[in-house]
C-alpha cells in the first residue's frame, strides 16, 4: 500500500513539473514565430502589431511602423531572394521580469538560413517583440 501511494506522489509531482514548466515560455517562441510568419505572407500590419510600447501610440506612428516593417522585408527579399520560412530554435525566458529572448532561424529561398535573436516582453498576457 505504501508503495501505491509512493507511485502516486511521485506521478503528481511530475505531473505539476511538466504542467507549470514551459507555459510561457513557449508562448513567446510561438507568438515571435507568428510574428515573422505574418512577415512572410506580407502581413506588415500583423507583424508592427507584434511591437512592445504600442499603447498610445498615435495612429501615425502606427503607420510607421508597418512602413518599417515593409521596408525590412523587401530589405531581406533582396539581399536572399525571399523570406520563405522561420523556425523556433531555443529561448531564455526571464519569468521574474516577464522578458525573454527567443531565438529564431530564418530560412531564404536562396538557401540562406540566419539565426536572430528576438527579444520579447509580456504585456497584458501577450507576448511582444522589444
Amino acid at each position: 500500500m505504501k508503495r501505491l501511494y509512493l507511485i502516486i506522489y511521485i506521478m503528481v509531482a511530475i505531473g505539476c513539473c511538466f504542467a507549470s514548466c514551459g507555459s510561457n515560455d513557449v508562448t513567446a517562441g510561438s507568438a515571435a514565430v507568428a510574428y515573422y510568419e505574418a512577415l512572410i505572407d506580407s502581413d506588415y500590419v500583423a507583424f508592427a502589431d507584434g511591437m512592445a510600447g504600442k499603447k498610445g501610440m498615435p495612429k501615425e506612428y502606427h503607420d510607421q511602423f508597418v512602413l518599417l516593417s515593409k521596408a525590412f522585408a523587401e530589405k531581406q527579399n533582396a539581399e536572399h531572394n525571399r523570406l520563405c520560412g522561420v523556425k523556433l530554435k531555443r529561448y531564455n525566458l526571464n519569468k521574474e521580469e516577464d522578458l525573454a529572448n527567443v531565438f529564431l532561424e530564418l530560412c531564404y529561398s536562396d538557401s540562406t538560413r540566419e539565426e536572430v535573436l528576438v527579444p520579447m516582453v509580456l504585456e497584458d498576457d501577450v507576448w511582444l517583440m522589444k
